[in-house]
This record gives C-alpha cells, structure tokens and sequence, in this order.
C-alpha cells in the first residue's frame, strides 16, 4: 500500500472513530436537559429550580473541563477522557432512579463526566488531516455527526415515550451510552511533548478567538431556551403531550443537520456569509416562536431555529482552526469550549429566573436584543479579519 494510500485510509478510520463516539455521546446526552426538565416538572420543581438544575449539570461540565482537562497532558487527558466516558456510561442509565435529590446528583455526575468528553472530541477533529480543506472538512463532518444524533434522538425518544415513562426511556437509550465507554479507547491523542502551551491570554485576546466566542455565544442564547424550556413551553401554551413535546425537536433539529450537511459538502471561504444568515433566521425564528398561534407554527419555528445551530458552532470550530496555528489550537479548543460551558451553565438558570418573573412567551421575546447586539459585535469582529473572509495571507 502506497503513503498515500495508507494516509486515506488513516484519515478514514479516525473519521470513522470520532463520528461514531459523536454519535453515541450526543444521541444520550442531548435527552437529559428536556427529559430531566420533565421528571423535575412532575416532581414539582419551579421554572427557576429547573434552571438551576441545568446551572448544575452544565456547572459541573464546565468545572472538569476549565479546571481540569485543559490543564492534563496529552497521556493524562486520555485516562481522564477513558475512565470519563465509563463513568458516563454507567451514569446515564441511574436517571431511572432519580427522585428530588438523586435527580441533582445525578445531573452533576453526569455533567462533570462530558466536560473531559466534549473538548477531547473537538480537539481530535481539529487534528485530521494535513491542510486546511481535510482539516475543516473533518471539523464539518464532526459537527454534521452531532447534527444526525440531535436528528435521531428525539424521534427515537418520542416514540419510546410512548409506550414508557420519561424515567424508563433513559433505560432504553442506555445501550447507545455504553458506546461512549466502549469506543473511548480507540480516539486518538497526539503528543504534546514538543509544544509550549500557550499561556491563557495570548488566546483569550486574540480576535479571532473572540470572533467564535461572540458567534457561539449569540446563539447559544435561544439555545438555552430551546433546549430546556421548548418542550414545556410546548406543553404548557400548547397542550402537547410530553411525547409530542420531544418530538418537536426533530423540526429543530433536521434542518440543523441540513445546515451542517451543506457546509460538509461544499465548505465555505467567507465565513461572514453564514454569520450574517445565522443573525437572521436567530431572530426570525425567535419572533416566529413568541408570535406562533398553534403547535404547528411553534414547530414551524423550531425549524428557523435549527438552521442557524447548524450553522454557528460549524462555524466556531472552523474560525479557531483557520486562526490559530497547530500549536496553539488545542488550547484554544479548550479555552473555547470550557468558557462556553461556562456560559451554558448559567444561561439555563437566567431563563428559568425571566421565565418566572414574567413569564416563558415574554422572555422569548425578550431574548432577541442581546442576540443582535451580539451577532453585531460578531460580524464587526469577523470583517477585520482576512483568514475569516477567505483571504489566504
């Protein structure tokens, strides 16, 4: 076999490996927020007890990952990413026996054991290939990879739901969870043992590291909504069943994995084109939402709001590849994903607490200024910057 033959073939078996991880990882791992919210809701939680609830589980990610992971070396990061994705493995199934006290402990485990996944899987995908098109293509079809279980998740749950419980679907989706474990092994790991790690602040100033922040950060707004208030919100303005709840996702979900498909298979150079569509199909999809009369316009809305997640994290992870050097691309990687984690922990918490005090259809509403002062910021950033707009320096 030639090298280059044997090159492919590398670069297919770890394509292979990260997708498949992604796959399992994300299929699981996207059902506790919106099902977790719906044991909580029987148990008689608050909208601001839920959101605190999403504070500990995404709090606890961001804490293993910003503490810990980011600072392991590249042998240590892969026992900690192994004995991580077992101890996820192995917790994801226990949500059955959650009550108003394991159901915390539960959501902390859980989240503390993904803050050594979700890097690790960022920064192997940012490591294939040997120039810029294998790279980002690589970066696409890992995100395309999360967009297909985020796709199948929900219809898979809605019609397990069904014929169990909320509590007994985490039972049926325990053997995908068992993939995390099973195939956490076979990820690769490059050596670090030649580079310096950059310190925090040569990535953290930087702009274009600051141009995936905004980017990631502008969206991951509606998202805290859609991802742990929508099936509730669904319920409750709409009289859905909890079944119909979770499918609703699938809206959301498909053309988010029809945005990524696209960006797979014809990967952009001016990546200011999809930032300025993000923006508006953000705060389209967020009006159609507050304004929707029936369950099906709702749903209609979901799915405007889908495009531009399929498109804004693609874009994140491209812009660091495209900034920064190997070097210091996994640090950036951790940086990124740790202070989004950050963010995300918190975001749930500030909904639940709006949501309480003036009501889930208001704060809808209410979400879409911050989103465009910060979709703004994005594109002003983003224009100042060459590699962003597909001019090779």
């Amino acid at each position: 076999m030639s090298p280059r033959a044997r090159d492919a073939t590398e670069y297919a078996r770890i394509l292979a490996v990260i997708t498949t991880l992604t796959f399992a990882f994300r299929a699981t791992n996207s059902i506790i927020p919106p099902t977790m919210s719906l044991i909580a809701k029987g148990l008689g939680f608050s909208e601001s007890e839920i959101g605190a609830l999403a504070l500990a589980f995404m709090g606890c990610t961001f804490i293993s990952s910003a503490f810990i992971n980011a600072r392991l070396s590249s042998g240590r990061r892969r026992i900690a990413f192994i004995s991580a994705s077992w101890a996820y493995s192995l917790t994801f199934p226990l949500f059955y026996f959650s009550g108003p006290i394991t159901l915390w402990a539960l959501a902390s485990l859980a989240g503390f054991s993904l803050g050594f996944v979700t890097p690790n899987l960022m920064t192997a995908a940012g490591t294939v290939g040997h120039d810029r098109r294998s790279v980002e293509r690589a970066l696409a079809l890992y995100t395309l990879a999360l967009s297909t279980s985020l796709m199948v998740s929900p219809v898979l749950e809605g019609f397990v739901l069904r014929y169990v419980t909320l509590r007994e679907a985490f039972l049926a989706f325990a053997p995908i969870a068992i993939l995390v474990g099973a195939l956490s092994h076979a990820l690769p790991f490059p050596s670090e043992e030649a580079k310096r790690a950059p310190a925090p602040r040569e990535v953290i100033r930087s702009r274009g590291f600051a141009v995936s922040l905004l980017n990631q950060f502008a969206y991951q707004i509606p998202f805290a909504f859609v991802v742990t208030f929508s099936s509730i919100y669904a319920v409750e303005r709409f009289s859905a069943t909890s079944s119909t709840a979770i499918f609703l996702y699938v809206a959301f979900y498909t053309t988010s994995f029809v945005a990524r498909l696209i960006l797979t298979v014809r990967p952009v150079e001016d990546l200011t084109i999809p930032m300025v569509l993000s923006a508006a199909l953000t705060l389209l999809g967020l009006i159609a939402a507050w304004a929707a009369p029936s369950l099906a316009v709702y749903a209609a809305a979901l799915a405007l709001l889908g495009i531009p997640h399929g498109l804004t994290y693609t874009i994140s992870v491209i812009s660091l590849s495209r900034v920064f050097d190997v070097k210091t691309r996994n640090a950036a990687n951790s940086y990124f994903s740790s202070t989004m984690m950050m963010i995300g922990a918190f975001l749930p918490a500030l909904v639940g607490l709006s949501a309480d005090l003036i009501g889930l259809r208001a704060t809808i509403l209410a979400l879409t200024m911050p989103v465009a002062i910060l979709f703004a910021l994005t594109l002003a950033l983003a224009r100042s910057l060459s590699a962003l707009m597909g001019v090779r320096r």
